[in-house]
């Protein structure tokens, strides 16, 4: 799951794009340039969308952080903090749809890896 995915369920949650970008005090322009790789969120909108999520903010911190961060050692930092191991059930399971081929081989593994 990534910055995109949380935008998209927070667009859901919210109803529209223009009612996540009111609640996050920013713009639809900037969400889209965030979903399109060219900026990430702001610090304060990626509170508040932890807010409306109900998760925690370092995920969406480190989501965001991965769309403009091109240091490949400053990336490994972030990459644990999207793991869907790390995301609540409640976002797994309500949209299940968002969560990448990547995210479910890696639910497995970790399913699989505590099973043992």
């Amino acid at each position: 799951m990534d910055i995109r995915d949380l935008i998209e369920i927070g667009n859901i949650k919210k109803g529209s794009q223009a009612n996540l970008a009111k609640s996050l005090g920013t713009s639809t322009s900037v969400l889209a340039a965030v979903k399109g790789g060219r900026q990430g969120l702001p610090d304060y909108a990626c509170f508040v969308l932890a807010e409306i999520l109900e998760i925690e903010p370092s995920f969406i911190i480190a989501a965001s952080a991965l769309v403009t961060e091109k240091n490949e050692e400053r990336r490994k930092i972030f990459y644990p903090f999207i793991e869907v191991g790390n995301l609540p059930l409640h976002l797994v399971t309500q949209y299940p749809d968002f969560m990448t081929e990547t995210d479910h081989l890696r639910e497995g593994r970790r399913k699989k890896a505590t099973a043992q």
